[in-house]
């Protein structure tokens, strides 16, 4: 199963309908970074891409999101919130006596449930919490090479790993350059991972935003 799948706590059957990474990805060069992930089952019919769309309008730092439905019609979302290891420094020094993982998650929580208050949204939320280091031991584990992935490629990817189940070691080599490398070779990687969820979306009548 893939690094997100297994996190994400899905019936299995469920089924990823939609992907959306926000535009500030592109500005996001970070080798050291953490990720909160929520994941929330959606009562009431509502839409899950629209749901999703909706909460991360009202979180900063959410940088991806996440759409589908399970066996029995339900739907799900989930929002990726992105903070740089140098910025949860800065939120450290603000609170000296709480461990900065514990600052940073508090915030992620409360952002998101400002977002689920101001969209009316409920439902059962998962959070699962990682870094750049466990998504360095996913690419490991399929031989692949981390060593120049930055923070937010190494997300997208596993984000395009989550529907497709793709050999990160084949993907590592498919959108890799080695003629390229720093900003470069992370604007590229970044254009080629949104043109593989784009084809992703086509043959499996998926959304990409």
């Amino acid at each position: 199963m893939s690094y997100l799948g297994t996190h994400l706590d899905l019936e299995p059957g469920a089924r990823v309908t939609g992907i959306s990474v926000g535009p500030s990805s592109d500005a996001l060069y970070e080798h050291q970074a953490r990720f909160f992930l929520h994941r929330i089952r959606i009562p009431g019919g509502r839409d899950g891409a629209d749901v999703a769309g909706a909460l991360a309008r009202f979180l900063p730092s959410a940088v991806a999101t996440m759409s589908g439905v399970e066996p029995d019609g339900g739907a799900w979302c989930a929002v990726v919130q992105y903070v740089p290891e140098v910025g949860l420094a800065r939120l450290a020094r603000q609170s000296p006596t709480t461990p900065r993982v514990r600052v940073a998650r508090n915030i992620a929580r409360a952002g998101l449930e400002r977002a689920q208050d101001l969209t009316g949204t409920r439902g059962e939320v998962l959070e699962h919490v990682f870094t750049d280091i466990e998504a360095r031991k996913a690419f490991r584990a399929e031989g692949a090479e981390d060593d120049d992935w930055d923070a937010i490629s190494l997300l997208i990817a596993l984000l395009y790993e989550l529907p497709t189940e793709v050999d990160l070691n084949w993907l590592d080599d498919e959108i890799s350059d080695p003629a390229l490398d720093g900003r470069e070779l992370h604007a590229h990687r970044l254009t080629e991972l949104s043109r593989l969820l784009g084809d992703w979306a086509v043959t499996n009548h998926g959304t990409v935003a």
